[in-house]
């Protein structure tokens, strides 16, 4: 979500098994964005690329990493 000029934000997760499941990032805009249009996009769990390393398991947001490239 880019809350930038301004979005009221609220949300109730629904829970299964007694656990609540999601992830957000909140990043601070540069000065030069914050009156932008707020925006929201939903990242879908298959969308993210999953690395497989010795002992590790990397799912990866932004960027890249040994050869693979975000969504």
């Amino acid at each position: 979500m880019k809350a930038a000029s301004g979005v009221i934000h609220s949300e109730m997760p629904q829970q299964e098994s007694g656990r609540m499941r999601g992830f957000q990032l909140w990043i601070n805009l540069p000065a030069t964005h914050k009156m932008s249009d707020p925006a929201y996009q939903e990242i879908r769990p298959e969308a993210v690329p999953e690395i497989d390393g010795d002992g590790y398991r990397l799912r990866l947001l932004a960027g890249n990493y040994a050869g693979t490239q975000d969504r």
